[in-house]
């Protein structure tokens, strides 16, 4: 009965090469934000943001990985390659990233520092 709503799936072992892209990738993701999350605060300070709109930028990243970690969790078990959950992920903390460094508005400045924040906590 277990066995039917938790079927087992067959993993074939990644090579040696795939598993050293994947160390590369997330060395890559974790020196990226480990040197830009002590300072988003105080940038995101020198932007125009004020002391709340700050805490709630990092609140409602918070807030999206309490509420959607789990779909997302859910959603990769059930794809016939888990790595494709893996991939969006990485993908939206891409792009997030990107509109950070580029955007002028305050608006998109704040979508994209949620967006690095939850993604980041997904990986």
């Amino acid at each position: 009965m277990i066995e039917d709503l938790f079927p087992v799936q067959s993993v074939r072992p990644s090579s040696w090469r795939t598993q050293s892209h994947y160390a590369v990738f997330y060395a890559a993701q974790f020196v990226l934000l480990g040197v830009q999350l002590p300072f988003l605060s105080g940038w995101l300070d020198g932007k125009g943001f004020t002391a709340p709109a700050i805490g709630l930028i990092t609140g409602a990243a918070l807030g999206a990985r309490l509420a959607f970690g789990p779909a997302v969790a859910f959603w990769a078990d059930r794809l016939v390659n888990p790595a494709t959950a893996l991939r969006a992920v990485s993908l939206l903390f891409a792009i997030g990233a990107m509109g950070l460094a580029l955007s002028p508005g305050k608006a998109l400045i704040a979508v994209s520092a949620v967006a690095v924040l939850w993604s980041f906590g997904l990986l």
